[in-house]
């Protein structure tokens, strides 16, 4: 059931890559690592539910596609 809520974010993510130019990208990019860094930080607990899940869903495939991916351990 999760993933099916996350499709409305999957959307909205594919549609911001297809249509945002690259300045705007950035800066959504830049926001969303500060954002994570303040939630690391005070250690807040975040709510699942379905908005949390599309938000996240709407993030992550943004950062999936535009951040550089880790290197491999090993190679």
């Amino acid at each position: 059931m999760a993933l099916v809520e996350c499709l409305p974010g999957n959307t909205l993510g594919l549609w911001l890559l297809i249509s945002a130019p690259m300045v705007v990208l950035e800066k959504l990019i830049a926001a969303i690592v500060l954002f994570a860094m303040f939630v690391t930080l005070c250690r807040v607990r975040l709510p699942v539910n379905r908005v949390s899940l599309f938000n996240a869903g709407s993030r992550g495939y943004s950062r999936r596609f535009l951040a550089p991916s880790p290197p491999s351990a090993g190679h």
